[in-house]
């Protein structure tokens, strides 16, 4: 079995490195991002947090020098052992070493693999005792400390696997609450001798250098957090656009049809007569047949392309399934739509498909049937639907139902009564448009029903 080669560690880093980007979607195309992108880039969030832990560190080490520059350096002394904040320092290093060495093992290893979750597992592991180990060095119950359980915690949901992030915090509450016992209780005196007093934290430096550890962990944590959020979001909107949009011919599917007839019948008081067209193209099987299904895509995707640039903007219509399309027009009678239909019908005869490499010409036609419901009472034939209601309505939608909506029996039948013009049209010869008489929407508000009467 041919083993499939694994993306170069420099590809891995730069698809990662997208994620900063101010255009999410870059993040989300080609090429495909997969776990190990968001691993790596909860490792880089993880080095940088060093870097900034080794900044506050050199800082340290700096105003506790022999040159007594400050004159809270003095104070600094008494409070820090400067052979254990070098060792703490070499600490903060080595962490920059096994992010960096991290950063490359697990491009190397293949994505999902025991090898590769275990590894994720021992990071996390190493990078939470680090953590725990500088929240007990700085000190307990300060402000850095709620700021970083929560920053890493946000972090790892957005990254990471949920049962691993809630493990982890878990785990870091339980440390922080022993240490916390242990300092109060006197059983462990850790804290006390390098934590520093109330009036060295009252110093302007302390505070200054701790400012600067909450804001760099909190800004970073909030841009990616931000970030993170964006792209979800762009990756939604991809859901609902193939939930909504046919795969072939990206135009509405059969699912979105019925949901703008569904979000129609609760806007009843914005229509007064509804017209739809049933299309269907001419010997698509012959087609199929005689010249292959690549061929038969291209007649598909050329269909929806005539219906884009002939309809007016914002018009429904949509694939129904096979070679069957449908428009549906809200306030636009029947001898409206039937004109229409005939300038469509004359538009695909007019159609030339080209395909492969020798650019194979295929004409085809289609016959169109036409159905049309007018309400007995209320409706504004004037007024446009809103089509931004609409799109509300399907967000609303996709969560509330996911599966292919049931339409109301009144709505249901003018799709039929569409249909069976359509098929009317095939009976008389092909390639012409049928125009089925009206009926008539009959709504009882007492009872909160309706039917349609058959077509005269």
């Amino acid at each position: 079995m041919t083993q499939t080669a694994l993306p170069s560690f420099k590809e891995q880093l730069q698809q990662t490195l997208k994620f900063f980007s101010f255009k999410p979607s870059l993040y989300i195309n080609s090429p495909r991002v997969n776990d190990t992108n968001k691993f790596m880039l909860f490792i880089i969030l993880a080095l940088v947090e060093t870097f900034f832990h080794l900044i506050w560190y050199a800082t340290v080490l700096v105003i506790t020098s022999p040159i007594d520059i400050f004159a809270f350096a003095q104070t600094f002394n008494q409070i820090f052992n400067r052979s254990l904040m070098i060792k703490i320092t070499y600490l903060g290093l080595a962490m920059v070493l096994f992010c960096g060495y991290s950063l490359w093992v697990i491009t190397r290893m293949p994505e999902q693999s025991r090898l590769w979750r275990e590894y994720q597992i021992f990071f996390v592991i190493i990078y939470l005792i680090y953590e725990n180990l500088f929240i007990v060095w700085i000190g307990n119950n300060s402000a850095l400390e709620g700021v970083m359980l929560i920053s890493a915690t946000g972090l790892g949901m957005v990254l990471l696997r949920w049962r691993l992030v809630w493990v982890s915090f878990v785990s870091c509450i339980v440390a922080l609450f022993i240490f916390n016992i242990s300092n109060s209780m006197n059983w462990w005196q850790l804290l006390p001798r390098l934590y520093p007093s109330l009036a060295a934290r009252s110093h302007w430096l302390w505070g200054l250098s701790f400012s600067f550890l909450v804001t760099a962990k909190a800004t970073v944590t909030l841009y990616c957090i931000l970030q993170g959020m964006k792209v979800m979001s762009v990756q939604r909107r991809k859901i609902y656009d193939l939930l909504e949009a046919d795969a072939l011919t990206n135009i509405a599917n059969r699912r979105t049809i019925y949901s703008f007839l569904s979000y129609l019948w609760q806007r009843k008081s914005d229509w007064n007569t509804l017209s739809v067209i049933y299309i269907d193209l001419d010997k698509f099987k012959h087609i199929n047949d005689e010249y292959g299904h690549d061929a038969g895509d291209a007649t598909l995707i050329c269909t929806a392309n005539t219906l884009k640039n002939f309809l007016p903007t914002g018009t429904m219509f949509g694939r129904m399934g096979g070679e069957e399309f449908c428009i549906i027009l809200p306030n636009t009678g029947i001898e409206q739509a039937a004109d229409m239909a005939e300038q469509l019908r004359q538009a695909f005869e007019k159609q030339v498909v080209r395909y492969g490499i020798f650019d194979t010409e295929i004409q085809f036609t289609a016959s169109l049937g036409i159905a049309s419901v007018y309400q007995n009472h209320g409706g504004d034939s004037d007024r446009a639907v809103d089509n931004r209601g609409f799109i509300e309505y399907m967000r609303e939608y996709m969560h509330s139902l996911p599966t292919m909506p049931a339409l109301p029996p009144a709505l249901e039948q003018i799709i039929k009564f569409s249909d069976l013009a359509m098929q009317q049209a095939k009976a008389n010869g092909r390639n012409c448009v049928v125009k089925g008489q009206r009926s008539m929407l009959f709504i009882d508000d007492a009872k909160q029903s309706a039917f349609m009467t058959q077509p005269l």
